[in-house]
């Protein structure tokens, strides 16, 4: 599935695909003939379908540690 390969290679998808300014999107060499490929478009979009689906899931973990941010 397309969010197990998105979790392959970032651990929190769910956010860093929102938080992301996305500067690969305005260096993407598509760009120059066509429109840029909009990488924090199709992976937020991996990811709610992920989550709507039951694909994704909160994983508490298993015992705290005491420790804050």
């Amino acid at each position: 599935a397309a969010s197990e390969r998105l979790h392959a290679t970032n651990n929190f998808p769910e956010f860093t695909g929102r938080l992301c300014p996305a500067p690969c999107e305005s260096a993407c060499v598509l760009g120059i003939n066509q429109p840029a490929v909009t990488i924090k478009n199709v992976e937020v979009s991996i990811i709610d379908k992920a989550w709507d689906s039951g694909d994704v899931t909160p994983q508490p973990p298993e015992r705290l540690s005491g420790k804050t941010v």
